[in-house]
């Protein structure tokens, strides 16, 4: 997930917080409490099944859980002060992460999305929006979805029609994507834009616990590549559907040419 941008200090123990407070003069003050907080990653690893199955790429979580003490709970730590971006300063920069990208965004009609087929972004002209941010959000769904190419990311599927699970499940990244770009770019987020899809968020989260967790882990390596474009270090495409099926594809057909 995204790390929040709150001023804490991250501990496995109260020792170790001494250790890494003590040079700067902070202290935990006496009484408060640790909270914990936990802290999943998907991993990939490969489990031993079988001959025919070996090779195959398995899924596994990580899951490690850490106590934190908020700086309000800690003496001699400074106020944190953080500056909002001025309403142009924001602008320009979800005009600089468009760009940047070097997506193919076109402009026309009167919806928003992304087409697989062509590889673009379409948008409704920008006097269709109430407002800029409205605006620069939808942008930044709809190129959250433009990670997910095959030879970007490798996160989208050809099983993913409207209305279904898989489509609820990509909707999330493409959701949590914004918002985290948002909060980054100082854009003005309003999650009522996304009550459309409130249901299938819903559903997808009541069929899997851990399904919450995978959407951001998703969602995060959205950002850190949109990102990289930003900063001219162009990420290559990770293992995914895709390759998991191409693989299997490939050993079937080599299972009927023996």
């Amino acid at each position: 997930m995204r790390e929040p941008a709150l001023s804490a200090i991250k501990a496995r123990s109260n020792s170790a917080l001494a250790m890494q407070g003590a040079p700067n003069g902070w202290q935990v003050r006496k009484g408060e409490k640790a909270t914990a907080i936990e802290f999943w990653e998907i991993g990939r690893g490969r489990e031993d099944d079988g001959e025919s199955d070996a090779d195959k790429p398995r899924s596994r979580m990580i899951h490690r859980v850490y106590s934190v003490f908020n700086a309000q709970q800690i003496d001699g730590i400074p106020p944190l002060v953080i500056e909002p971006r001025k309403p142009f300063e924001a602008i320009e920069a979800g005009e600089k992460m468009l760009n940047d990208s070097g997506a193919d965004i076109r402009h026309g009609g009167a919806k928003a999305y992304y087409s697989p087929g062509t590889d673009h972004v379409q948008m409704p002209p920008r006097e269709c929006f109430s407002d800029e941010p409205h605006y620069y959000s939808t942008a930044l769904h709809e190129l959250a979805h433009w990670t997910g190419a095959k030879h970007r990311l490798n996160r989208l599927t050809d099983n993913q029609p409207f209305g279904s699970p898989e489509y609820a499940k990509e909707e999330i990244r493409a959701d949590l994507s914004s918002l985290f770009l948002s909060a980054e770019l100082g854009i003005p987020y309003d999650p009522k834009d996304q009550a459309a899809y409130i249901q299938s968020w819903i559903k997808a989260l009541k069929n899997d616990k851990n399904e919450v967790f995978r959407a951001a882990a998703d969602a995060s390596k959205a950002c850190d590549y949109l990102h990289s474009l930003e900063n001219g270090k162009v990420k290559s495409a990770e293992p995914g559907p895709f390759t998991e099926r191409e693989a299997v594809a490939a050993q079937e057909r080599q299972a009927r040419s023996r």
